[in-house]
C-alpha cells in the first residue's frame, strides 16, 4: 500500500517521505515530512533534503494511469500505423516508433 506522501494530489512533490506543493521548482507551501512513512526525522530534514534535490535540478514527476488507458492508446496507434503504413515520413514514423515502445514499457510495469 502506497503511503500518503505518494498518491497523486497537490501535496505530492514526487519526493518519498515530503508534503509540499511544488511549483516551477519551487515550495509554494510549507515543506513538511510524512507522519505517517516518517522518512525523515523532522520537517527541518525533510526541507534540507528537498532543497539538496532541487539543486541537482531532478524534478520527479508522478503520472497516474490505468493499463486500461495505455491499451487503448497502444490501439490507437496500431490502428494508425495501419492506416497510413507506408505514407508516413522516416522521422516520424521513428517518432511514433519511439512513442509506442514507451507505451509498451509503461504497460509492462504497471
Amino acid at each position: 500500500m502506497k503511503c500518503v506522501c505518494e498518491e497523486p494530489g497537490p501535496f505530492n512533490c514526487g519526493h518519498k517521505g515530503i508534503l509540499a506543493h511544488i511549483e516551477n521548482g519551487k515550495a509554494t507551501t510549507a515543506v513538511e515530512r510524512c507522519d505517517q512513512c516518517k522518512t525523515y526525522a523532522s520537517d527541518k530534514e525533510a526541507k534540507s533534503s528537498l532543497r539538496a534535490f532541487f539543486k541537482k535540478q531532478i524534478f520527479p514527476v508522478t503520472i497516474g494511469v490505468s493499463k486500461k488507458v495505455i491499451q487503448q492508446q497502444i490501439e490507437e496507434l496500431d490502428s494508425y500505423f495501419a492506416f497510413n503504413e507506408g505514407h508516413l515520413f522516416k522521422s516520424r514514423q521513428k517518432n511514433f516508433d519511439g512513442i509506442y515502445q514507451l507505451l509498451v514499457s509503461i504497460r509492462s510495469r504497471i
